[in-house]
């Protein structure tokens, strides 16, 4: 008994371990582009012309780029249980049960409507760890907005034809400012974009996800109603 408990103590204290190690390094990755950016903004403020001015745009430019590649690696190493999975053995079947999960632990379920609508069977022809991760991070990036309605509603209705599957989520009740729906149209959604909105994460995580799998998100508001939809190719 006492080497079991050992055991255990000695795996959370690992895991701390970890962790702690992994917020130090993603901290120090984050903050060398950011200081950067922030020493390159401080020389334009004080330049005595504009000679350098163009110089100076590329630079911020390069390191905001370097910025938001490291910001999309992390989002990856946070869904670090999808890359222990084979991506040929997800089928639609468990994507609709990790969705209700994700309602379980992050909404009331009393006070939404969710329907869920797929074909049987795996996800074959594309990355299914990466489909079903951007779905996940979709279904987050809703649930992370207030519920404004007594009876909210979410749906998703995939479809497969020969060449491509095709994804409508759409849902009703859910509080979203006018700023941020402009700021989900604009093109692209960088990482200032996720620091001015920390729920755009997820969002965000989803715009990289849907690029990796060569697709892009058309979203649109209206009447409180928000729908997103993706084209996917079949390899």
């Amino acid at each position: 008994m006492r080497k079991c408990v050992k055991k255990v103590f000695d795996s959370k204290h690992n895991r701390n371990s970890d962790f702690e190690n992994f917020v130090y390094q993603s901290a120090h990755q984050l903050r060398g582009p950011l200081a950067t950016i922030k020493g390159l903004i401080n020389l334009i403020k004080i330049r005595k012309n504009d000679d350098e001015l163009e110089r100076f745009i590329q630079l911020i430019d390069l390191h905001a780029r370097k910025l938001d590649e490291r910001l999309y690696q992390l989002a990856y190493l946070t869904q670090e249980t999808y890359e222990e999975e084979d991506s040929t053995d997800i089928s639609f079947e468990d994507i609709e049960t990790r969705l209700r999960q994700i309602i379980e632990r992050n909404a009331f379920i009393d006070f939404l409507d969710f329907h869920f609508i797929a074909p049987a069977g795996k996800v074959t022809d594309i990355n299914g760890v990466l489909f079903s991760a951007l779905v996940e991070n979709l279904m987050l990036y809703v649930l992370s907005q207030p519920m404004k309605s007594s009876k909210s509603f979410i749906r998703f209705l995939i479809t497969r034809n020969t060449d491509s599957i095709h994804l409508i989520m759409e849902t009703i009740g859910f509080e979203t400012d006018d700023e941020l729906s402009d700021t989900l149209l604009e093109e692209p959604l960088n990482y200032i974009d996720v620091v001015k909105y920390p729920r755009l994460f997820h969002f965000y995580y989803v715009l990289k996800v849907a690029r990796d799998l060569n697709t892009k998100v058309v979203a649109s508001f209206s009447a409180g109603m928000q729908r997103f939809e993706m084209h996917f190719p079949l390899a």
